[in-house]
């Protein structure tokens, strides 16, 4: 830290530009290494699949004891056991290997221990000899795996080396599990295939950097080269060089802003060493100035110490032999003139709090008999604010029955109406019921007809059937049913238009009265309209009166209040007054602690009569301004007899 707080501004900026392009780069390093990593994983696993597809193909077709099974869920290799027994050909696994450049290895299942043993593998031991007859390690997850019938896909040791496999069961026709076979690839060949790529990609990486980093310091180089010619410069102020030429670059960043900063230091500095130098030769006359303003201080202290007690006769004197500065002569002027005006002015004041005091004293007295009166006015108003309520109350109460029978009489009416509406429906039925009756009469003289036309053809079949002799004997009979059961229908159609003759007088009679009750309640129906009508007019006015009452009323009550308030101001008066009184008195004491020119004068204390003596004053019974009924009482006639019926006038 110590070694980068010595190195130049320059040398830190190329620093931090290349840490932070080397950190970016290093960033940039890992996550291609993390990316390519799982890349080449996916692909190696693709190519496991791949090669594992190949090896049960190649087993199913080429070596004894297998064939292709139906496809399986998660499976690569449809690979299933026969009866026969097994036998593999070791080109076939080393094919996949020349191939692929992918292990491949056939485990068959040792009833004894549940153990898997390879029967034929391309890996090979550390002799270099074929790993037959090897056994697959109990303990791995892909023994688990394969005895639980399941599928292996994943990382595995596999004699001290680490790979990439794949597991896959085999089972036999009965679905018994019988063996497993096997394609893996070394991890060590897919990392040195990262490896490849890794520095196929940090080599140049690198490369940039460093044409990064001579960039930047070639760029940063340029851009502070401005701020060496400031240092150069401040350095010549710092020695009050103030002549130095600061030219401010064209560009409009901080270094242009730190010229224009110099050039207006330079130029404050310049005005700063002038203004000493002037500085420097007004001190004496400072020096002159600054005594004489202690004269004139020391002066006007004593003379405001002489006013602060109550001293206004001594003023500041200026003798001929101790002369006051030329320069304040007209402050000692003002103060004098000052402590002369305010004398005159205490004086004036002093004779103001005593007039103030006897007219406080009238004012009184004059208070509280305006006071008592005001409580004998309020008094008598309430009780007319009373009485009024109760009235109110009651015109209100009346108005409200009115309302009420208003509502009942238009309650009334619409009952009319309604009656009348159902009169008019009435008399719509009974002509409906005339109508039906009439169709009724119409329809059974066409029954009538129908009848007698039934009879005539029945007539006409017994002589028909009386010609054919013997053979329309049958036809006679059923001929005179007809005719029979045609007398009936007349008979009974005469019997019907008897009963809708009869019914239908009746109709008539009840459309008849049906038609009288609903002029009978028309007309009830108008008078309820006119009693109605009279009944809101008089609900209307017995409304309008409450509300002129109740307004009246909220007038009275208002006046009631306002009467009330000025009761309680005409004894805030008389006791503002009182306090008047005493305050005058204090005044005139506090006034007395001033000593002026002027002889002091006794107190006045009968400078206008007594308002006991004025028992003849008029208070009017109407007045709201209160200073105005005061000042009739002190100064109003005194010929005047009260006149006791004031209130009573109001």
């Amino acid at each position: 830290m110590e070694f980068f707080t010595r190195m130049s501004l320059k040398s830190k900026l190329v620093t931090i530009v290349a840490g932070f392009l080397s950190l970016v780069a290093i960033l940039i390093s890992v996550l291609s290494i993390i990316i390519e990593r799982r890349e080449m994983a996916h692909l190696a696993l693709d190519r496991v699949d791949y090669a594992l597809a190949g090896f049960a193909s190649t087993l199913a077709s080429s070596a004894e004891g297998f064939a292709s099974a139906p496809p399986r869920p998660e499976t690569v290799g449809d690979l299933a056991r026969t009866t026969s027994p097994v036998r593999i050909d070791p080109s076939i696994v080393d094919k996949v290997m020349n191939t692929l450049d992918i292990h491949a290895t056939y485990f068959q299942l040792l009833p004894e221990g549940q153990r898997f043993e390879r029967l034929m593998t391309s890996i090979k031991t550390a002799e270099g000899t074929r790993a037959v007859g090897t056994q697959l390690d109990p303990a791995g997850p892909a023994h688990q795996a394969l005895i639980a019938g399941q599928v292996y896909v994943g990382e595995a040791d596999i004699m001290g080396e680490p790979y990439i496999t794949r597991y896959e069961p085999v089972f036999d026709g009965q679905g018994r599990l019988s063996g497993a076979i096997f394609a893996g690839v070394p991890i060590a060949t897919v990392g040195s295939l990262v490896l490849t790529t890794v520095l196929q990609l940090v080599l140049p990486t690198l490369a940039l950097l460093l044409v990064a980093v001579l960039a930047s310091r070639h760029f940063i180089s340029r851009a502070l080269s401005p701020v060496r010619a400031m240092v150069d410069i401040v350095n010549r102020l710092e020695k009050r060089d103030y002549d130095v030429v600061i030219t401010p670059p064209s560009t409009q960043d901080e270094i242009s802003a730190l010229a224009r900063a110099c050039v207006s230091l330079r130029n404050d500095l310049s005005a700063g060493a002038r203004l000493a130098a002037s500085a420097a030769a007004q001190e004496g006359e400072r020096m002159q100035q600054q005594a004489e303003l202690s004269r004139v201080v020391a002066d006007l202290r004593s003379g405001l110490a002489r006013l602060a007690d109550g001293d206004l006769m001594t003023p500041i004197a200026s003798t001929p032999d101790n002369p006051f500065p030329p320069a304040y002569d007209s402050l000692r002027e003002s103060f004098n003139s000052v402590i002369e005006r305010f004398g005159v002015m205490i004086e004036q004041v002093n004779g103001i709090a005593r007039n103030v005091r006897v007219g406080a004293v009238e004012i009184t007295d004059a208070s509280r008999e305006l006071s008592t009166r005001a409580e004998t006015q309020a008094a008598t108003l309430e009780q007319s604010a009373a009485a009024l309520t109760e009235l109110t109350q009651s015109v209100a109460s009346t108005a409200e029955r009115a309302k009420m029978a208003q509502d009942a009489s238009f309650g009334n009416r619409k009952g009319a109406e309604r009656g009348a509406e159902i009169v008019q429906d009435a008399v719509a039925a009974m002509q409906g019921i005339e109508k039906g009756a009439e169709q009724i009469t119409r329809i059974i003289g066409v029954i009538e007809d129908i009848a007698f036309q039934t009879n005539l053809l029945a007539l006409n079949a017994g002589v028909e059937a009386a010609r054919a002799g013997e053979a329309g004997r049958g036809f006679a009979v059923v001929a005179s049913e007809v005719r029979l059961l045609a007398q009936r229908a007349s008979d009974s159609a005469r019997e019907i238009k008897t009963l809708i003759s009869d019914s239908t007088r009746r109709v008539d009679e009840g459309s008849a009265l049906v038609r009288k009750a609903g002029e009978s309640l028309a007309e009830i129906l108008v008078r309820a309209n006119e009693a109605a009508s009279l009944v809101a007019d008089i609900a209307v006015a017995a409304s309008e009166q409450a509300r002129g009452l109740a307004e009246v009323n909220a007038g009275v009550n208002q006046l009631d209040n306002v009467t009330q308030q000025n009761s309680a101001v005409a004894e805030e008066t008389s006791a503002a007054a009182a306090t008047l009184q005493t305050q005058s008195g204090d005044l005139i004491v506090a006034l007395s602690g001033f000593r002026t020119h002027q002889r002091p004068e006794t107190p006045r204390t009968e400078a206008r009569p007594r308002p006991a003596e004025r028992k003849g004053a008029v208070i009017e019974a109407n007045v709201v301004d209160w200073t105005a009924a005061a000042a009739a009482v002190v100064n109003g006639p005194r010929a005047n007899p009260v006149r006791q019926n004031a209130w009573a006038e109001f």
